[in-house]
C-alpha cells in the first residue's frame, strides 16, 4: 500500500530546557551550575541531510554534541537508554529540531524530529519488508539500497569444509 510499516517512521520527542541540561550535564559534561539554554544550531549535516553535530549556547559557554549516538541520547530523557520505542527515548539520531523560546528569549523547549529505528547504515528493516511484500528479490532489495555494490557470496574461511561460510576481515 506505501503505507509506513511503523510509527517510528517519522517520530517526534519534546524535552524541555531543563531535560535537555540534565541531559547535558549526565553526558555531556555541562557544568552543574548552568541554568539556562541560550541557543542550538545545527553545525554539521551528514550526506543524508541528518545532523551529525549540534552547538549548545547556555549560561555556562557551549558544548558540541557530535555523531548519531550522542545526539539520539541528547535527545532521550537522563537516565534513559537511548535507542527505545518508549516516548523517554529517542529511537534514531533527529534529523532536525524546532525551538520554543520563553518570554526572555531562552530555550523553553526543543521538539526533536526523526525517522527510522537504526544505526544509520541505510537499509530499513521495514522498507526492506515492504519490498518484500511486494515481489522485490534480495538482490534487488539490497540494490535498492547501495548503490555500486557487488553481490556475492561469501568467501569460505581457510581449513573451511565448505559446508558453512564465513567473512574474512
Amino acid at each position: 500500500t506505501g503505507a509506513p510499516l511503523t510509527s517510528l517512521h517519522r517520530w517526534t520527542r519534546t524535552r524541555t530546557a531543563s531535560e535537555l541540561l540534565a541531559r547535558l550535564k549526565e553526558s555531556f559534561a555541562v557544568p552543574a551550575s548552568a541554568k539556562t539554554i541560550a541557543g542550538v544550531e545545527v553545525v554539521l549535516r551528514g550526506h543524508s541531510g541528518r545532523m551529525m553535530q549540534a552547538l549548545f549556547r547556555g549560561d555556562w559557554g557551549a558544548t558540541t554534541v557530535i555523531g548519531w549516538s550522542d545526539l539520539r541520547r541528547l535527545a532521550s530523557l537522563s537516565g534513559t537508554t537511548p535507542g527505545g520505542t518508549s516516548v523517554a527515548s529517542a529511537p534514531n539520531s533527529p534529523s532536525c529540531f524546532t525551538i520554543t523560546r520563553d518570554a526572555a528569549g531562552r530555550v523553553a523547549s526543543v521538539l526533536f524530529i526523526g525517522g527510522g529505528f537504526g544505526h544509520n547504515v541505510g537499509m530499513s528493516q521495514y522498507g526492506a519488508q515492504g519490498r518484500a511484500l511486494r515481489g522485490q528479490t534480495a538482490e534487488e532489495i539490497l540494490r535498492g539500497y547501495y548503490s555500486g555494490v557487488e553481490i556475492g557470496t561469501p568467501p569460505l574461511l581457510a581449513g573451511s569444509s565448505g559446508a558453512s561460510y564465513g567473512f574474512v576481515a
